[in-house]
């Protein structure tokens, strides 16, 4: 069973091999046993299993709070805005999932993007088809990694992102499952196309 997730795999082993470098040469460290808690927190890898495998069913990316929806009439598209905040940084997954099963996979830098007075962000946006793709937006030292995959299955994970803002572009026609201020969870249903 794998515990940890890709991009934290090497940096839990060095934390390892250093505790027990560090309680052989000298004694047990409680600051560095901790580090080495608060790590396998960070880095630990959730099981989240889709329940419903309809092809209309779309999921959510990453364990997150819903602060924002937004209707964009001239593109005819649905923005739903995610929040990942620092609070629940040891409580939930921190693992990108992909949210619909896709075969083209397609991972762009957005640098530069504003989306907070106080910062601006190097976005990436991951695009599952033509109609339906997430912004990923970093906070300051966010953690964000995409792991290089041209094709997934629903729910699947795809990489890793810490804390920031996280917009799903849904098409016009889908029926949102989740509302402003609902918690959600990983791999839960969060809109289903074309109802």
């Amino acid at each position: 069973m794998n515990l940890i997730a890709n991009c934290g795999k090497r940096i839990v082993l060095v934390a390892w091999i250093i505790f027990i470098l560090f309680t052989w040469i000298f004694s047990f460290s409680c600051l560095l046993f901790v580090v080495l808690v608060f790590l396998h927190l960070f880095y630990k890898r959730v099981e989240r299993e889709i329940t419903d495998d309809d092809i209309n069913n779309i999921v959510s990316p990453i364990d997150a709070k819903v602060i924002e929806i937004n209707i964009d009439e001239e593109n005819q598209k649905i923005i739903l805005t995610l929040d990942k905040t620092y609070c629940g940084l040891f409580l939930n997954s921190s693992e990108i999932r992909s949210v619909i099963k896709s075969d083209n996979i397609q991972t762009q830098a957005i640098n530069g993007l504003k989306y907070n007075d106080n910062f601006y962000s190097n976005a990436t946006k991951i695009t599952f088809n033509e109609e339906i793709s997430c912004i990923f937006k970093p906070a300051k030292y966010c953690i964000k990694s995409i792991y290089n995959t041209n094709k997934a299955l629903k729910g699947q994970r795809i990489g890793f992102f810490s804390v920031g803002l996280i917009d799903i572009i849904l098409p016009y026609n889908s029926t949102l499952l989740v509302g402003v201020g609902d918690k959600i969870l990983a791999n839960s249903n969060i809109a289903r196309i074309g109802e």
